[in-house]
């Protein structure tokens, strides 16, 4: 660990609360989503099966500057007799070289990329470093996200703050009322409080922009093929895995800073803390509910239940107590939670960057 990675996850933070993240501007997860789309184009046209892709999909479009050939042109491996694996482990083995590939090379390239800049100066790594690790973290951005519903909210315009809230969820928005659209905003900034916040600054504490960037490979692996329907549910396997082993402290640690934030914020610590103990399992994934849990408890509401995705009724655990309804007013309650929960983060993490430093001088 080096000092100047604490430097930069400070100062990264603090670029982060004051520009936010603009649209217009490169960013590294979208070139880590174009690799990702390229190999699994790949893995679909050479070695899995033809008729694995989606119905509609158009595999012959170009990806990259390349143009993949039609069906009838290419043999694929898994048709073959001397291939000794079935079709679903045949896609969990090239999901998972999808995963192992896009894992390596974007730390590489940023470890690369420092390198270079250190030797130039070292000046120009710890500016460097700061503007990879201000691009990986999204506490501005998550909370401006979910402000623009809460404006429309506040102007009295449902389409409008729907079609908002549209943006940064996957459920069904076209039917919510007003108190469901409160809910799936504080739902998202709660949840991604963990990979959007605190997971960035764990990784950056323990390893710098390299290993930050290596969890940002595994966090969009897995939105991107982490799902468990009949496309990716071999081929996403090994990318869901992973992303849930890289989540497990950030997420605990996501819960338990938000119950000390709480009542920083004038919110409800000693409910926050027995309700994120009771419910942060209440989830399909083992670590979404940790930070909805506690969040929950703050402001007193209950958050999950039931939803539609895709006009399919999915069922999910209710997280929190039915206290009262939730409100708009209760998205602007839930930023003030996350700015807190990531002030307490970023002073803990550097702590814990600035003793890893010690310790490596001794």
């Amino acid at each position: 660990m080096k000092l100047r990675s604490v430097g930069a996850l400070a100062a990264g933070f603090a670029l982060d609360l004051a520009l936010g993240d603009p649209p217009s501007w490169p960013h590294p997860v979208r070139l880590i989503g174009k690799q990702i789309e390229f190999e699994e184009k790949l893995v679909r046209w050479y070695v899995l099966p033809h008729g694995t892709e989606q119905p509609g999909e158009e595999p012959a479009g170009p990806v990259f500057g390349k143009v993949f050939p039609a069906a009838d042109e290419v043999e694929p491996l898994a048709a073959s007799e001397d291939w000794p694996l079935d079709l679903e482990k045949t896609e969990q083995l090239a999901g998972a070289a999808v995963a192992a590939d896009v894992m390596m090379v974007a730390p590489l390239a940023t470890w690369g990329l420092l390198k270079i800049a250190d030797r130039i100066h070292p000046a120009l790594a710890f500016g460097v470093e700061t503007l990879i690790f201000y691009q990986l973290i999204a506490t501005r951005g998550l909370r401006d996200a979910s402000m623009e519903v809460y404006d429309e909210l506040e102007r009295g315009d449902l389409p409008a703050a729907r079609t908002k809230l549209g943006y940064i969820v996957g459920r069904d928005t076209a039917n919510l009322d007003e108190s469901e659209v409160a809910r799936a905003a504080v739902e998202t900034v709660a949840e991604n409080a963990s990979d959007g916040v605190i997971a960035p600054l764990v990784y950056q504490a323990l390893g710098g922009a390299p290993m930050t960037m290596l969890y940002k490979a595994v966090n969009t692996l897995d939105s991107m093929m982490g799902y468990k329907n009949e496309r990716y549910l071999n081929l996403g396997r090994a990318s869901a895995l992973i992303d849930d082993a890289f989540n497990i402290v950030p997420a605990r640690l996501t819960g338990l800073l938000m119950c000390v934030a709480a009542p920083l914020v004038g919110q409800n610590g000693e409910r926050a803390f027995n309700v994120f103990k009771r419910d942060r399992y209440n989830h399909l994934s083992p670590n979404s509910a940790h930070g909805e849990a506690a969040c929950a408890g703050a402001l007193e509401v209950q958050l999950g239940g039931p939803n539609y995705y895709g006009g399919k009724l999915v069922e999910k655990p209710t997280i929190g107590d039915d206290v009262r309804p939730v409100e708009p007013e209760d998205i602007r309650r839930a930023n003030k939670l996350l700015y807190a929960t990531a002030a307490l983060g970023t002073a803990a993490c550097a702590a814990v960057g600035l003793l890893g430093v010690l310790a490596s001088r001794k």
